[in-house]
């Protein structure tokens, strides 16, 4: 079972020239038009009202972003294409790889448009979207909707340190590796991990988010559920409970 985030996006429409756009043909190219007579439409609606929210119900906030504390605007621009169909899709930049792929992999499922008219005809329009993840939106979300933060302004720490990747280094440490892998028959498999830190410091609410087997599963479990206590996070004063998503790769060499 795979298992993302939802996010707080705020997202705008650019449609500003690019460094291969030409004022007298008013296209990227012979054939993408930035500019049109008529731009295309996103189930009836605009670009900026229909397909903005389209991908605001429709984006994750990357596990991988969240452990990273990654946030800021990932440039998309997409080609929409005579028959209304997402032609091609390119990220211009980005905070971090998983915020593009998750912008990749919503843009690529897109409905179809209706296709921008030039002359009275369907041509190809290309148009630029900024898309901004913000951890702390994000939060705001998941508080209003009664859930635990996974950012707060004093984040956990175990054995003192600010630095999640000590308790990695913690986990590995206590897998049982070979046995794990004797008992499974596999050389390698990953196992992503979901736990909370509470109030107290306490680690639980442990749950597998996707794993190759049950195997490695049990033993990841196994490992979490003797962490010694973390100093709890903090918000505004006042200690609360924080999510964590954790990736444990097995690999016996």
């Amino acid at each position: 079972m795979k298992y993302f985030i939802h996010t707080i996006l705020i997202a705008g429409l650019l449609l500003s020239a690019s460094a291969s756009y030409s004022n007298e043909t008013n296209t990227f190219s012979e054939e993408i038009f930035l500019r049109v007579e008529k731009m295309p439409e996103f189930q009836g609606q605009s670009a900026q009202k229909g397909f903005l929210k389209w991908v605001l119900e429709n984006s994750d906030y990357p596990y991988e972003a969240i452990m990273d504390r990654a946030e800021g605007r990932v440039a998309v621009k997409v080609v929409i294409d005579e028959s209304g169909k997402i032609y091609q899709s390119e990220i211009l930049s980005s905070p971090h790889e998983s915020l593009s792929e998750e912008v990749k992999k919503t843009v690529s499922q897109s409905p179809e448009w209706t296709p921008g008219l030039q002359d009275g005809a369907p041509v190809k329009v290309a148009m630029i979207f900024p898309v901004n993840f913000s951890l702390a939106q994000f939060d705001s979300l998941a508080r209003n909707n009664g859930g635990p933060y996974t950012y707060a302004e004093v984040m956990p720490k175990f054995k003192k340190s600010d630095e999640f990747r000590v308790f990695k280094n913690w986990v590995t440490k206590h897998l049982n590796l070979r046995n794990t892998m004797v008992r499974n028959q596999y050389q390698t498999g990953t196992v992503i991990a979901a736990f909370m830190v509470d109030e107290s410091g306490n680690l639980g609410d442990i749950e597998i988010i996707e794993s190759d087997n049950d195997i490695l599963s049990e033993e990841v479990i196994r490992v979490l559920g003797i962490s010694p206590q973390w100093i709890p996070g903090e918000n505004e004063g006042e200690k609360v409970k924080v999510r964590y998503v954790l990736p444990v790769s097995f690999t016996v060499r």
